[in-house]
């Protein structure tokens, strides 16, 4: 009984261990009114997942390119108008979320070869007609609450 206790005891000290280094690979900072990111954020190097979702921040943090395991960004219901460039360091993104921000032009995405999903409801996007072409040909995009989504195409650009 006693060896069973002690085995119980190391696992959770290695738990504590793990997370206090930065382990963790979802992370849910929703609904906390950031302005920008915890200045730490780039040593949690291991997230799969972050969940930016209602807050208040007024540009895209570039600081989330250099998260190279990210496989899922949510950021939706914030003041962004712009995607940067610099999302294409994200190379296993498969599902962004940018649902209501301020956001009027969508980037070339296309080298994200990974990514699967890409919501951008209730945005003023100016460049609709091109949206098929800016992801890759794998990949959908759901722009308007109940239009179809848009699946990526082969475009010449």
């Amino acid at each position: 009984m006693k060896f069973k206790f002690l085995i119980l005891v190391i696992l959770t000290i290695f738990s504590c261990t793990a997370a206090k280094n930065y382990e963790l690979v979802e992370l849910d900072l929703s609904n906390k009114g950031l302005k920008k990111l915890p200045k730490d954020i780039l040593k949690y190097n291991k997230l799969k997942s972050i969940n930016l979702r209602n807050n208040k921040l007024k540009e895209f943090p570039i600081e989330l390119s250099k998260l190279s395991n990210l496989e899922t960004l949510i950021i939706s219901n914030n003041l962004i108008d712009t995607i940067p460039k610099e999302i294409l360091n994200l190379k296993r993104l498969k599902y962004l979320y940018v649902d209501d921000n301020r956001i009027k032009y969508f980037n070339n995405m296309r080298p994200l070869s990974n990514l699967e999903l890409v919501t951008i409801t209730n945005n003023p996007l100016r460049t609709l007609d091109l949206l098929e072409c800016y992801i890759p040909s794998s990949a959908k995009i759901l722009h308007e609450y109940g239009l179809p989504a848009i699946k990526g195409s082969d475009c010449k650009n």
